[in-house]
């Protein structure tokens, strides 16, 4: 495949016109992988989603600095990376650890630390979210094209009837299912992830859509590649944490219990985290957690170094009256 034609850049990219022999003219994406320089191909109008391909005259590539998670999360700590990132401290050869991935925003932004295959292990009892992270790091292209189907298609009922089609399990296919997963993050309300009961996604339909970027999820992608994902439980996810290892813990915060499982995450849950939190620091692990901005949590971490930071609230549906939500930087001393 040829570069015919370098017309700029895009998200941090350069992008240009490319000949080859399934798409005469189109436009793609320089993209990296290791060391290897390769083209995310994307037909307009048809949005057909080609493998990468490698580049017969690669042109230089401008890397981005600002990745960002794939979903919205509650709870996400896109807006806190900032903040987080002092504390983070990941000798060679060490692990970074995540057991509540949600939206991963820290394991994103650490990239390209953690981009090398078991340079970072991610964590979630939510079977749905890890499935949907399996799909897009193993089966990237179905999963754009099934993305693109759903994002067309948009509208209130299309919505609804997706989201019946997620509960009844209409489909075994898993890059469809990772598609509805982020096509419903992206038009529900707030990004909100809430199951009932019954473990149904229950979230209502938001007032306008966020349509996907398939640069941004083949960049994606390719870190998750230097990642173990796991289903299962903190425990679980940290049981092989060795000395040196870095471990972000970010619970459910005290006080509200909104996606972690239909069951919530009670004050005697906080508690066993924070003795699990002081085994593995006893081990030699750096540990960090995140959480509320309360005297139950103060006193549960008592002998540890608490800082306190603000972050802008998200669940107010009206974003000018959303206030400042205090909360806590939580590292060992």
């Amino acid at each position: 495949m040829r570069i015919l034609t370098n017309t700029g850049k895009y998200r941090g990219y350069r992008y240009f016109k490319y000949r080859h022999p399934h798409h005469p003219i189109g436009v793609g994406w320089i993209v990296r992988s290791n060391t290897r320089y390769s083209v995310l191909v994307m037909c307009r109008p048809c949005l057909h989603v080609g493998r990468p391909f490698i580049l017969d005259n690669p042109l230089p590539l401008v890397q981005r600095s600002d990745m960002r998670p794939i979903l919205k999360w509650v709870g996400g700590k896109q807006r806190l990376v900032s903040r987080l990132l002092p504390h983070v401290r990941l000798p060679p050869g060490a692990t970074y650890y995540e057991p509540f991935a949600g939206a991963a925003a820290l394991f994103f932004h650490l990239q390209p630390e953690c981009s090398a295959p078991g340079d970072a292990v991610l964590g979630d009892t939510n079977h749905h979210l890890m499935c949907m992270y399996w799909a897009v790091r193993n089966s990237l292209v179905q999963v754009i094209a099934n993305l693109k189907r759903l994002e067309t298609q948009h509208s209130v009922e299309h919505y609804h009837e997706v989201r019946r089609d997620w509960n009844t399990w209409a489909t075994q296919d898993e890059t469809l299912r990772a598609a509805q997963f982020l096509y419903l993050n992206a038009a529900c309300f707030n990004g909100m992830y809430r199951v009932n009961r019954d473990g149904d996604f229950n979230v209502p339909v938001g007032t306008k859509i966020r349509l996907s970027d398939p640069l941004h999820l083949y960049q994606a992608s390719q870190l998750l590649k230097g990642a173990d994902l796991k289903h299962s439980d903190y425990v679980t996810t940290t049981r092989n944490c060795e000395s040196g290892d870095f471990i972000y813990f970010d619970p459910p915060y005290h006080g509200t219990a909104i996606g972690y499982n239909s069951d919530g995450f009670s004050d005697a849950d906080q508690q066993t985290l924070a003795h699990r939190a002081n085994i593995l620091r006893n081990r030699g692990c750096r540990v960090m957690l995140s959480n509320s901005d309360t005297p139950f949590i103060r006193d549960l971490y008592s002998d540890w170094n608490l800082e306190m930071v603000t972050r802008p609230g998200t669940m107010n549906s009206n974003t000018t009256k959303r206030q400042r939500v205090p909360e806590l930087i939580i590292t060992h001393k």
